[in-house]
């Protein structure tokens, strides 16, 4: 096993990044390093649902791109209860 890799304990021999290789996938690493940066981890959505408070109606928006706002008004309810 490579040095580093926590095979059955954690608190395996820390390694450099650079030292971590493949076969470590799918195994806990210690690694010694000094974060310099940091950033909220964000899912990727494909499909957002969304239901409506007023009525019940679910609005489903195709996410394209990183960035996505909820629709501000129901189809529904906006259509005065006639469907969207």
């Amino acid at each position: 096993s490579m040095a580093g890799v926590d095979d059955a304990a954690p608190g395996g021999t820390p390694c450099s990044l650079r030292e971590v290789r493949s076969d470590a996938v799918g195994s806990l690493v210690t690694i010694r390093a000094i974060v310099t940066r940091c950033s909220d981890v964000r899912p990727r959505c494909t499909v957002a649902t969304y239901t409506c408070d007023a009525c019940g109606h679910e609005v489903y928006q195709v996410v394209a791109g990183s960035e996505y706002l909820p629709a501000k008004t129901c189809p529904v309810c906006a259509s005065g209860g006639r469907g969207g």
